[in-house]
């Protein structure tokens, strides 16, 4: 009978998080565009990290943008 009423619970609480999914992840998306204009709106926000500036560390190695999946690795 516990078992019953464990998968019982288990079916009403899922099946809601799961059917409003898509809003959530609305919801997010919506948040965190409201957070990154007010970071850039207040000026809290990092400064743009610009690629066409040279580095003056004499230590600084390029970066790669990540391979695609499946692609074949060239090093």
């Amino acid at each position: 009978m516990a078992t019953a009423s464990g998968l019982v619970v288990a079916l009403l609480s899922l099946f809601p998080f799961m059917g409003y999914g898509a809003q959530r992840e609305n919801t997010l998306g919506r948040l965190e565009t409201m957070i990154a204009v007010a970071q850039l709106t207040f000026g809290t926000a990092p400064p743009p990290r610009s690629h066409h500036e040279p580095s003056t560390d004499p230590n600084h190695t390029h970066e790669h943008a990540p391979a695609e999946i499946g692609a074949p690795q060239h090093v």
